[in-house]
């Protein structure tokens, strides 16, 4: 309160206590703060050094990072440019100031031009390479990490990330502030490859740093919170998973608030994309909606908000809003292809999966037959096996059982189960295991052989019930293709039990996709005409 007007006759001193306050808020994460002073501290430095100094970039470079997170961000790209003007006027290319600013560029841009991000990210790492091992070093390897992640350089990534760790622990000493970021992204990278243990315990080693430096009420708790949950949630511990999620958002909502524009919208997009997941569409459809309208008010045109609208058309697919979800799919293309990412890559494939979902969703299999050709698969399975192209072998059995493929749908159904015993993953992977149990059991049923059918419906249902909430539309599709296969079995009560329970799945559902209710009203013919009814 007291600095804009103390300390007029002693500048040096003055810029001394500017940058110790505006340092203090940054660690306590108050951006708008911090945006505050390091203005102040800008224009102070000017007038100590010159507009065109070295000092006077480096403290533009500050402002940008604080920044990042504040509601200033759209002033971000001009003081960047500021900066950027002034090291080039001077010849300055390869000094310490140039890396911090090229790490601060990549920051900026991997949210609206990843190539560029990323090569503004690998040039800071070259420049601090040529100095002893520092923090700054450390941020400029995390940073390439994550642009490497988010643009699908999945193993690279883990390469960058862990460098990162090293040097940090080794300069700053464990824990560190640094660390919770760096072990979060960490584990997102390993559960890509499908390391779901070490994913797990970078997740929880993230929470436990975040806790220890920052104490509960922190972004960093909040964020790495939210990464651990969903680590849970898509390897099979979906309540444990939702908890967290659910935690996650309540802080940012409490401690950062509805309008925040960076902390919230990801933390509520997260936890209604779980809900939506587990089957309670209406409530985690809404949740998604409130991420994706802040996002649009505050960072529009970014590519996060490319992922939240993918995310939204999933759970408006299942829901029936067949439009509406090709609409989002649409935007959220023309926002990844403006920021520079490229077609049939991994940062593509939820938005082209969703579009095949829509497409099956209305019977168009030869539309998703030749979307299947969009997909993105990773052949290279150094790791054990490739996530991407399970994913792929899953949808494109889906296609194939819709085709009445079922021969071909069974081959790939089995080469993920297969693939999955090898690698000891059935405990993880239980949303890839009931994927493809249903598949073989719905094509074993095509080809009029219920007996087969039986046990992998029987299973399918059951990982169900296990990773779902009751209320889950998925649950239904799994007990009315076992009532099917019962029925087939001449097993007339068992399959107008499962009926029973399918139909009041659907009554909880005021909205839902004719992939769902078509399904149901062809089993409930049947049973009528065996009884009579």
């Amino acid at each position: 309160k007291k600095i804009d007007t103390s300390m007029t006759d002693a500048p040096a001193a003055k810029l001394s206590v500017l940058k110790l306050l505006s340092d203090l808020y940054d660690d306590l994460a108050l951006d708008d703060e911090t945006v505050r002073l390091r203005r102040e501290t800008v224009a102070l430095v000017r007038k100590l050094y010159g507009v065109d100094s070295t000092e006077a970039a480096a403290a533009l470079i500050e402002l940008s990072a604080s920044m990042h997170a504040s509601g200033s961000v759209n002033e971000r790209e001009k003081v960047l440019t500021e900066a950027a003007a002034i090291l080039d006027g001077r010849r300055d290319f390869d000094s310490k100031t140039r890396a911090a600013l090229l790490t601060k560029q990549a920051e900026h841009y991997q949210s609206i031009d990843q190539p560029r991000a990323l090569e503004y990210a690998r040039k800071s790492v070259r420049i601090y390479e040529t100095n002893p091992p520092s923090v700054d070093l450390a941020e400029a390897q995390y940073e390439c990490g994550l642009i490497e992640l988010n643009i699908g350089l999945v193993r690279e990534s883990a390469v960058s990330l862990r460098r990162a760790i090293d040097v940090s622990r080794a300069v700053e000493g464990f824990p560190n502030p640094s660390l919770p970021r760096f072990y979060a992204y960490l584990g997102q990278a390993q559960q890509r490859m499908l390391d779901l243990a070490g994913a797990e315990d970078s997740a929880r080693l993230a929470l436990q740093t975040a806790k220890a430096v920052n104490g509960e009420d922190h972004v960093d708790t909040l964020q790495t919170e939210m990464r651990l949950g969903r680590i849970l949630f898509d390897t099979g511990r979906t309540q444990e998973g939702l908890a967290l999620l659910r935690s996650a958002k309540d802080r940012a909502l409490r401690i950062r608030g509805p309008d925040d524009p960076f902390h919230t919208p990801p933390t509520v997009q997260e936890y209604g994309n779980a809900l939506a997941r587990s089957g309670k569409l209406d409530e985690g459809l809404a949740f998604m909606q409130t991420a994706i309208a802040n996002r649009r008010t505050n960072r529009p045109g970014t590519i996060p908000l490319a992922s939240m609208l993918d995310a939204a058309a999933s759970a408006m697919t299942d829901m029936g809003h067949f439009v509406e979800a090709q609409g989002y799919l649409d935007e959220a293309s023309a926002i990844r292809s403006k920021g520079g990412v490229a077609a049939r890559t991994q940062a593509y494939n939820l938005n082209t999966s969703t579009r095949i979902r829509v497409a099956l969703a209305e019977g168009l299999d030869e539309t998703a037959t030749s979307l299947l050709d969009e997909l993105f698969a990773d052949p290279d399975e150094t790791f054990g096996m490739s996530a991407t192209a399970i994913e792929r072998w899953l949808l494109e059995a889906e296609v194939d059982l819709s085709a009445h493929r079922g021969d071909l749908a069974t081959e790939l159904s089995q080469r993920v189960r297969n693939k999955l015993a090898k690698n000891d993953m059935d405990a993880y992977l239980g949303f890839y295991a009931m994927r493809a149990d249903l598949i073989e059991g719905e094509a074993a049923l095509q080809d009029n052989h219920p007996q087969a059918a039986l046990p992998l419906l029987q299973s399918s249902l059951r990982i169900r019930e296990k990773l779902l909430d009751p209320s889950s539309p998925k649950i239904a599709e799994a007990q009315i293709a076992l009532a099917r296969c019962h029925l087939a079995m001449g097993e007339l009560k068992q399959a107008q039990t499962l009926a029973t329970s399918a139909t009041a799945i659907h009554s909880l559902h005021k909205e839902l996709g004719e992939q769902y209710r078509q399904p149901l009203r062809e089993l409930q013919a049947q049973l009528s005409a065996r009884t009579g009814t």
